[in-house]
C-alpha cells in the first residue's frame, strides 16, 4: 500500500508537520498499473506483439524459373496442401517447418526449415526478462521462419516414374 508522507515545514519548530496520504482512487490507480506492468512483463514482448500466425512466400524453382508444385507444409502446430508460388498462412512454433513437393518434373523433395528467435523476443532478453523470453518460445510466438522459402529441385526436369 502507498504510505502516508510527512514533511517537516519549519526546521527550527519539530511541532510543524504536515501529513500527505494518497486518495484511494490515486492507490487504486498505482496498484492497477503496477499489475498490469507485471502482467506484460511476464506475458513476454513477442507474445504480446507477434500474432500466432505467419505469412510465408513459398515457390520451386526448376532450373532458377518458378514453377508450379503440389507442396505441404508441416510442424507441430498443423499441415496445410497448396500450390506453389503462394503466400501461407503458418502457425509459429519452436519445432520447424517441413515442406515436401512433388510434380511430374522433379522427384518428390522435402526442406527443413528450422525456427529462429524473432526480433520481438531479444527485447525480452536484452531487457532481462528471462521469464517473458521463456513464455515467448514455449508458446511459439517468439519464433519465426524466414518469410521468403525457395525450394531449389535438385532432380528438375526428371520425370517421376510411375
Amino acid at each position: 500500500m502507498i504510505k502516508t508522507i510527512q514533511v517537516l515545514e519549519d526546521a527550527a519548530d519539530s511541532r510543524k508537520v504536515k501529513t500527505y496520504s494518497p486518495s484511494p482512487i490515486a492507490q487504486l490507480v498505482c496498484w492497477r498499473l503496477s499489475l498490469a506492468g507485471l502482467a506484460l512483463w511476464l506475458t513476454g514482448c513477442a507474445s504480446v506483439i507477434n500474432d500466432t500466425k505467419q505469412a510465408i512466400h513459398v515457390q520451386t524453382l526448376c532450373s532458377g524459373a518458378s514453377v508450379q508444385s503440389t507442396c505441404e507444409a508441416e510442424n507441430a502446430k498443423g499441415r496445410q496442401t497448396f500450390v506453389t508460388p503462394r503466400v501461407i498462412l503458418v502457425e509459429r512454433d519452436i519445432q520447424g517447418l517441413r515442406i515436401s513437393c512433388k510434380d511430374a518434373r522433379f522427384r518428390p523433395h522435402v526442406v527443413w526449415v528450422p525456427a529462429g528467435p524473432d526480433v520481438a523476443m531479444a527485447g525480452n532478453v536484452l531487457l532481462g526478462g528471462l521469464v517473458g523470453a521463456s513464455v515467448d518460445v514455449a508458446s511459439g510466438r517468439g519464433m519465426a521462419y524466414p518469410s521468403q522459402i525457395n525450394i531449389n529441385t535438385p532432380s528438375c526436369a526428371v520425370a517421376t516414374k510411375k
